[in-house]
């Protein structure tokens, strides 16, 4: 049989990318398809208490066009990501194309202009007929969102 090439070294232009887009992938990956279900959390009722109260405000915010936000703040493992992907997964099932998460992270998106950046190219892999122009300023690139 013949045996699979190794894919080609991504080359770095500074020692530090590599590291980066490391950092960049840990931190953004995850579970988020994987999630429990709202059943699978009955081992901590406050968890689960919490997953239905995030459903309700993003329903909200889907069928009602409301523009929520959502905080959350706990402990380190006390399950605030996994309420979070439960929520999302069970709006995916009921909801479908609609639900469109953007995931940030505090450690990378340090400031509001590559923040908002990095919503627009979320956004803009996620649907193809959405068009973000990386040249463009951060005025235009809020106007297009």
């Amino acid at each position: 049989p013949e045996s699979a090439r190794p894919a080609a070294p991504v080359v770095d232009a500074c020692a530090g990318d590599a590291a980066a887009r490391f950092i960049r992938a840990r931190l953004l990956s995850g579970y988020h398809d994987n999630a429990p279900s709202r059943a699978d959390l009955c081992f901590c009722p406050e968890l689960s208490s919490h997953q239905k109260h995030l459903v309700d405000i993003l329903t909200n915010t889907i069928e009602g066009g409301q523009n929520n936000s959502v905080l959350l703040m706990g402990a380190r493992g006390s399950g605030k990501t996994t309420a979070l992907d439960s929520a999302l997964k069970e709006l995916k099932a009921t909801h479908g194309e609609k639900v469109l998460p953007v995931r940030l992270s505090g450690m990378l998106h340090s400031d509001e202009k590559v923040g908002m950046r990095e919503i627009a190219c979320q956004l803009c892999d996620a649907g193809e007929e959405l068009e973000f122009n990386r040249a463009a300023g951060f005025a235009e690139n809020v106007a297009f969102m």
